[in-house]
């Protein structure tokens, strides 16, 4: 017979003692650790002040461009400058193979001969006959039959030669050339390629007179008509020259839906070299109370502007559609849609949530600007 000893309850107690105690504390860290609030960078939104500038960019160029191209189809067997090079008024720019028109200049030039050879000859018999009329030799009819088969041979020889300089000219238009001196800023054709007639193969811009193209979107046309221009370059970017509008487009770009400009100086600066960068700085007063916010400020939701607003206490945000009206260097002013004194976050806005608690920090980097 196997003896048994009692159990004691005592260890039963203590460990379920221990694991009741676990629970409740492992109940307490979780209620400390629950999830603090989304720190959030504000800002107070403040009226706008001075004037209203927008940039554009732009590209020094030429008033005086020129597209070159031959006035004839053909191969190009000859392309005599390369892209930014210096050529003179007359300097040749490619040449077309003329074998073609060759062959039409002497077949031109073989019946101009041979024309100016009839009509010498028909010259001759009508002086003869006239002496032979003068002397009753010939009968008048007779003499009015040479004297119009002359005047045929005369018009024969003047088409003749009508043809032969049409033919001599076509071979001219086998050579392109500069009509005015510039520097070469676009290549478009290369030996050995066929080009048709009016083509361009090469663009000349003109040194004298610069100014600055540029494109400006639909909606602000109206604002850019009526701004104070002025242009800054990459050469200078300390300095803004002044300048106006010579040329702005009546219709927009059917791929870009933006309207090409011409921009001059008022007075031509020296460093603005043809090709290189500039700006396009437009100035006006602010016509009404607009309100600046940070550029970081603004988010897309489709196809509304929102800035989100900090209100309550709790700190809670709520997305808020804006309306633009402009661009100030890194910030952007409101015409309507949020109030002065309000509080929007200024940052990390795409991460928030509608009634989202936030715990927030002001910025100082947008209230130093």
């Amino acid at each position: 017979m196997i003896a048994t000893r009692p159990v004691s309850a005592r260890p039963l107690v203590l460990a379920a003692m221990s694991l009741a105690a676990g629970s409740l504390a492992g109940c307490g860290r979780g209620e400390q650790t629950a999830a603090s609030p989304r720190t959030v960078e504000t800002v107070v939104v403040a009226p706008a002040s001075g004037a209203v500038s927008s940039v554009y960019s732009g590209q020094v160029v030429s008033r005086y461009s020129g597209n070159y191209g031959f006035r004839i189809g053909g191969m190009i067997t000859e392309r005599a400058v390369e892209l930014g090079q210096q050529v003179r008024a007359g300097q040749m720019l490619a040449r077309l193979d003329p074998q073609d028109v060759q062959v039409t200049v002497r077949s031109a030039a073989a019946q101009t001969s041979a024309a100016a050879a009839q009509s010498e000859a028909q010259v001759t018999d009508l002086a003869r006959a006239r002496r032979l009329l003068a002397e009753g030799f010939i009968s008048q009819a007779e003499f009015d039959r040479l004297q119009a088969g002359t005047r045929s041979a005369q018009a024969q020889l003047r088409s003749a030669r009508a043809q032969q300089t049409g033919a001599d000219q076509q071979l001219s238009y086998t050579v392109l050339r500069a009509s005015r001196a510039g520097v070469i800023t676009a290549v478009h054709g290369d030996v050995g390629e066929v080009v048709p007639a009016g083509q361009p193969v090469v663009v000349v811009e003109s040194p004298g007179t610069v100014e600055v193209a540029t494109s400006v979107p639909e909606g602000e046309v109206a604002r850019f008509r009526a701004a104070q221009l002025g242009v800054r370059l990459w050469t200078t970017p300390s300095r803004i020259f002044p300048a106006r509008i010579r040329t702005l487009s009546a219709a927009a770009n059917a791929q870009t839906r933006t309207f090409d400009a011409r921009i001059v100086f008022d007075a031509p600066p020296g460093t603005a070299a043809i090709g290189s960068t500039a700006e396009v700085v437009i100035k006006e007063p602010v016509e009404r109370q607009a309100l600046r916010v940070p550029l970081a400020a603004i988010t897309r939701q489709g196809q509304r502007s929102v800035v989100w607003v900090v209100s309550g206490d709790p700190a809670t945000v709520q997305p808020r559609s804006v309306t633009i009206e402009a661009t100030q260097d890194n910030d952007v002013l409101i015409a309507s849609g949020i109030r002065k004194g309000e509080h929007i976050v200024s940052a990390g806005a795409h991460l928030l949530k509608a009634g989202e608690v936030v715990h927030p920090v002001p910025s100082s980097a947008f209230a130093n600007r």
